[in-house]
C-alpha cells in the first residue's frame, strides 16, 4: 500500500568571522533537553521557521577535533531526533514525527562555535487544521463519554472503541493515492475530519486517540503485501499487541486487532523496530490478546499494622495486571471492596477497628477489566 513519503534534509553551513551578537545564547553539551523540548513544542505548534542560538562547549570542540561540520551533523541529528522522541507529550513523539514532511536548516557560527540555527520545517498539516482536528476529537470523546462512559471503561474497551470507530468511519483514500503533491492524506486530520486517508493517516489517528485515552502505543512502519505501510502496537498489561486499522476497514471481524507477532501475517517492520533496544522497551506478545484470560493470583502478600488503626498490605506483581482490587473482612465470610484501580504494589487501609483482627486479600484486574484469581488471605490484629 503506497503511503509513506520520504523525508528530505538540507543543511547549509556559513562561517561568520565577525562575532555575531546572538541573543539568548545557550550552551550545548550534547544533552540540552531544553533546546529539544523547545523545538518539539514549536513543531507541535506548526511553526515553519524555528531559530535557535547556542554555543558548543569546549568539550564538544575537543570531541569533534575542531571539525564543526562533524559536530553540527551530530548536533542536528540529536536535536531533531530528540524533538520527536516518544516522551508522552500530547501530539509529540510518533505523531509529530509522522506529520513532518521534511526539515532543512541554515546555520551561522563564529570561530568560538557560537551559533544561530534556523530550521525550516514542512508539515502535512497546518496549525489551523490541527486545531480543527482537536475540536473534532474533543467532540467525539465527549459524545462517547456521554453515551458509553468512556473514561470508566477498561483499557481494552477503550482501545476497542477507538479501533472500531476508525474502521467504521474512515475510508481509504484511493483518490489521492498516487498524487504525491497531496500530503494531507498522511494526516490524522484527513482521517478524522475528511474521513479518508492512507495508512499513515489511519495509524496517526489511532495513536492520537489512544494518547487522549491514556494508553501507550507506537506507530510502526515497514512493508505489507510488498508495499510501504504503517500500523500500530498497543500496550495492554505488560505486553504490546499489533493492530492494523487500515486493513481492518474492510474486515468486519477485525482480523488485525490486538494480534500477537505469530499471527500478524503479511507485515514486516523496518529494521529499527527489530533492534534489541526497541524490542526491550516495547515487548510484543507472541500471542493474541485474550480479554477473557484469568490472571494468576499474587504469589506473595504481606500485611502489617505498625500505626494505630491502620494496616499496610504489599504484594508481588502479577504479569499483565492493569490494576489491583483490595478487599477486607472481619470474619473471612463477608468481604468489602476497599479500593479498586490500585496501580501500586501496596495499599494502606485506614480507620480500622483498633485491637480487632482483619483479613485482607488482593485481586488482580486485567486490561479488559476482568478480575483474576484472588490472593491468599492474610490477617493482622490492628494496632491500638
Amino acid at each position: 500500500m503506497k503511503s509513506l513519503p520520504k523525508k528530505l534534509l538540507a543543511v547549509v553551513l556559513a562561517l561568520c568571522f565577525l562575532v555575531p551578537l546572538f541573543p539568548n545564547l545557550r550552551a550545548w553539551a550534547g544533552s540540552a533537553d531544553a533546546l529539544r523540548a523547545e523545538v518539539r513544542d514549536r513543531m507541535i505548534a506548526r511553526e515553519t521557521q524555528i531559530t535557535l542560538t547556542f554555543q558548543a562547549s569546549a568539550k564538544e570542540k575537543k570531541k569533534y577535533k575542531n571539525d564543526f561540520n562533524a559536530f553540527y551533523s551530530a548536533f542536528f541529528t540529536a536535536l531533531t531526533d530528540g524533538a520527536v522522541k516518544n516522551d508522552g507529550t500530547l501530539k509529540g513523539g510518533d505523531y509529530l514525527d509522522r506529520h513532518i514532511d521534511g526539515i532543512g536548516s541554515t546555520i551561522v557560527y563564529d570561530p568560538d562555535w557560537r551559533c544561530e540555527i534556523t530550521l525550516y520545517v514542512d508539515y502535512y498539516t497546518t496549525a489551523v487544521q490541527e486545531a480543527a482536528l482537536d475540536r473534532a476529537l474533543d467532540k467525539l470523546l465527549a459524545k462517547a463519554e456521554k453515551s458509553k462512559g468512556l473514561s470508566k471503561l477498561s483499557d481494552y474497551k477503550k482501545v476497542q472503541w477507538a479501533y472500531n470507530y476508525i474502521c467504521s468511519h474512515v475510508s481509504y483514500d484511493y483518490t489521492h493515492l498516487d498524487d504525491d503533491s497531496y500530503l494531507l492524506k498522511y494526516s490524522a486530520y484527513a482521517a478524522l475530519v475528511k474521513h479518508t486517508a492512507v495508512c499513515q493517516g489511519y495509524s496517526n489517528l489511532f495513536y492520537l486517540m489512544l494518547q487522549r485515552l491514556g494508553i501507550d502505543s507506537r506507530i510502526i512502519t515497514g512493508i505489507s503485501d510488498g508495499e510501504e505501510h504503517a500500523w500500530n502496537i498497543v500496550r495492554l498489561g505488560d505486553k504490546y499487541y499489533l493492530c492494523d486499522p487500515t486493513w481492518d476497514t474492510v474486515n468486519e471481524n477485525h482480523v488485525y486487532f490486538l494480534r500477537g507477532s505469530k499471527t500478524f501475517a503479511n507485515h514486516t517492520a523496518e529494521n529499527k523496530f527489530k533492534t534489541k533496544a526497541f524490542t526491550s522497551a516495547y515487548p510484543i506478545s507472541k500471542k493474541d490478546y485474550d480479554p477473557n484470560a484469568v490472571l494468576d493470583a499474587p504469589e506473595t502478600v504481606k500485611l502489617a499494622s505498625k500505626k494505630a488503626k491502620t494496616a499496610t498490605v504489599t504484594w508481588s506483581k502479577v504479569t499483565d495486571a492493569n490494576s489491583y482490587t483490595v478487599y477486607k473482612s472481619t470474619d473471612k465470610k463477608k468481604w468489602t471492596k476497599v479500593k479498586s484501580g490500585v496501580t501500586q504494589l501496596s495499599y494502606t487501609l485506614k480507620s480500622l477497628p483498633a485491637g480487632k483482627r482483619i483479613y485482607v486479600k488482593i485481586v488482580p484486574v486485567s486490561p479488559s477489566g476482568k478480575e483474576g484469581t484472588a490472593s491468599a488471605v492474610k490477617s493482622v490484629v490492628v494496632k491500638k
